[in-house]
């Protein structure tokens, strides 16, 4: 897999996000925000990438004038102006844009940014989902700030429905152990009360990791809860393609998920940036864990090592 060096400082910095966001951040509420909207917004300020790809998803793109370097999603974004970082947006470019709405979701990086702007007068919605239940809520939240209340209606439904579907598909499978890693240096595993863990549920596997959060892990522990399949996300932090990813693990070749093949590259935006495309990131997620529930029983032990 190719990644460029944008794509890759992009999923380093939602990665930290994520990490930052171990624990709930958030300092606003959905009612406080749309009670302020009279309006179907003209000028959208997007502050986080999945809200960047839920304005488009619901047919807003065209009133989207403003989004951070890590927007890349749909290919339309790379053309709008750059207002800062998810981490550090920029309160000056976002003011120059003259928005009628900015969407954000919270860290403790950009809280201080985001209540600037809401000081000075500018209509800011905070969404911070922490389930797929509240991430299907959240698309109704912000297509009825956007004016387009039905078209998040039945975005919802269709959301949950995909997600429904693919839980489904994985019900008679056995549970697999999983690992689920976003970082070497140190080792940072995806942990208990994370949307990622709710995935890792829903497609079929159990999380080996019981801490909440993100928390480091030791290759002791690895070795001692022996996953049957390890996803690496890492390549959008330390790693730079595939065989990076498999020289890692390599060293731990008494791993049973290195001697079964079952070290699988894993670096799905969908995932690891909850958003519209959730549902077909649950997708690939239960395919890379029970790929024989859907007719490909073969890749249990295809490729190589690390995929």
């Amino acid at each position: 897999m190719n990644v460029s060096g944008s794509a890759l400082r992009g999923q380093a910095s939602w990665l930290l996000h994520l990490m930052l966001c171990g624990a709930v951040c958030s300092f606003a509420t959905f009612g406080s925000a749309l009670a302020e909207i009279s309006s179907k917004p003209a000028r959208v300020v997007s502050l986080a990438p999945s809200l960047t790809e839920l304005a488009f998803a619901l047919g807003m793109g065209d009133r989207v004038v403003g989004v951070t370097e890590q927007c890349d999603f749909p290919p339309e974004v790379r053309a709008l102006t750059r207002v800062g970082t998810f981490l550090m947006p920029n309160v000056e470019r976002v003011l120059a844009l003259e928005p009628d709405i900015v969407l954000a979701t919270p860290s403790p990086a950009n809280r201080r940014a985001v209540e600037q702007l809401r000081n000075l007068g500018l209509h800011v919605l905070v969404v911070d989902p922490q389930s797929v239940a509240d991430l299907a809520e959240t698309i109704r939240v912000v297509a009825t700030a956007l004016g387009v209340a039905e078209r998040g209606q039945a975005l919802s439904q269709s959301f949950l429905a995909t997600v429904e579907e693919v839980e489904r598909l994985v019900a008679q499978s056995r549970p697999r152990r999983v690992l689920f890693v976003v970082g070497h240096t140190p080792l940072i595993a995806v942990g208990r009360g994370t949307i990622q863990d709710e995935l890792i549920r829903r497609a079929g596997g159990v999380n080996v990791v019981a801490a909440s959060g993100w928390p480091k892990v030791s290759i002791e522990f690895v070795l001692r809860e022996v996953p049957e399949l390890i996803l690496d996300a890492t390549m959008g932090t330390e790693a730079t393609s595939a065989a990076d990813v498999g020289k890692f693990w390599q060293r731990f070749s008494s791993l049973p998920a290195w001697k079964n093949r079952r070290i699988v590259t894993f670096a799905d935006d969908r995932v690891l940036r909850p958003g519209p495309r959730l549902p077909e990131g649950l997708r690939a997620l239960a395919r890379a864990i029970h790929p024989e529930a859907f007719g490909d029983a073969s890749a249990l032990g295809e490729g190589g090592h690390a995929r």
